[in-house]
């Protein structure tokens, strides 16, 4: 079942989504050929997703259309917002991006705990983050929470197994996570929570 699509709030959105996770797993830009958060400057972010489509099972346009109307009915009753940014299909692989305005409404629309914002900002919320992150040039383990050099800078805290993408260069990430050569990417092995953190 797609985690885009899990913990509805009553029955009839969960028979839909169980319908719907087969269906949305695509990725909207050819420069993610993997499901992948993509978290930009304004606090929002977006969720690039990629999945094989079965046209001989399947028909996409009675998938976009009802992707459509459940997304926009699901903004009318909620005081989250959330956008399907592109939904394409491109030979046998369906792609499509979600975008959410915040922590806030990915939380709602798909039952998993997720945070974007400083560090001083999820101190403030509540995460120990006990966990110590590693310098991604040096290796310096550091503790997030007691840290003032890094207090500004941002955070994300997940525990999905999903790619990542950042609009500034990742500094400091835990164990479970792989950040790339480029520093702005990074693969986030499921299981334990992950701190991705970068300026």
């Amino acid at each position: 079942m797609c985690k885009v699509l899990v913990g509805r709030k009553n029955v009839i959105k969960m028979i839909f989504a169980s319908c719907l996770f087969l269906f949305i797993c695509g990725c909207g830009k050819a420069q993610y050929e993997t499901n992948t958060l993509v978290f930009n400057k304004d606090g929002s972010f977006d969720e690039y997703l990629v999945e094989d489509f079965d046209t001989n099972v399947y028909d996409f346009e009675e998938l976009k259309r009802d992707t459509e109307e459940f997304i926009t009915n699901y903004n009318a009753s909620n005081k989250y917002k959330m956008e399907l940014t592109e939904i394409k299909l491109e030979g046998d692989v369906l792609r499509s991006v979600i975008k959410y305005d915040d922590d806030d409404v990915y939380y709602d629309f798909n039952n998993l705990p997720i945070f974007y914002g400083t560090v001083a900002k999820a101190v403030k919320a509540g995460y120990s983050m006990s966990t110590p992150v590693i310098g991604v040039e040096n290796g310096e383990s550091v503790n997030v929470a007691t840290s003032k050099d890094i207090a500004d800078s941002h955070i994300v805290i997940l525990n999905i197994a999903t790619d990542v993408s950042t609009y500034k260069d990742i500094k400091y990430a835990t164990e479970n996570v792989k950040v790339s050569d480029d520093h702005k990417r990074a693969t986030v092995e499921g299981g334990s929570t992950a701190y991705i953190v970068f300026d």
